[in-house]
């Protein structure tokens, strides 16, 4: 997601941007990384106990927003595993009382759908 402005001049009547430094600044990275992981606790609520259903829908929208802007890569793949592994460790935590380390392999297992989903996504969009 872009958090700054973007700056652009009109050429014939067309916008032409002058500086496009934002879109590879670590702070973008960052804060669409930290959105990703918001995101995919936040998709965990929409599971018992707390059954919030329609969070399900807010949830998935930053990936697909993150799908359509770009375009297939390893990028949009590590968002999409990282917005994944946010929500399958949050809902298999508990788990942990069979064997404390499943919740991390099942979230590192899981989140290879979201990475394939991500890329699916920005592929049947265009």
């Amino acid at each position: 997601m872009i958090f700054f402005k973007k700056k652009s001049i009109s050429y014939k009547g067309y916008s032409v941007p002058t500086d496009e430094s934002y879109l590879i600044s670590r702070t973008n990275r960052f804060m669409t990384l930290l959105i990703m992981i918001v995101s995919g606790l936040f998709l965990s609520t929409a599971f018992p106990p707390l059954n919030l259903e329609i969070a399900a829908f807010f949830a998935v929208m930053p990936l697909i927003v993150e799908s359509i802007k770009n375009p297939v890569s390893w990028r949009l793949f590590s968002y999409g595993y990282i917005w994944s592994m946010a929500w399958s460790f949050c809902s298999f935590f508990w788990l942990r009382e069979i064997n404390p380390l499943i919740p991390g392999i099942l979230a590192a297992i899981i989140g290879l759908w979201g990475g394939v989903y991500a890329c699916l996504a920005s592929f049947v969009y265009r």
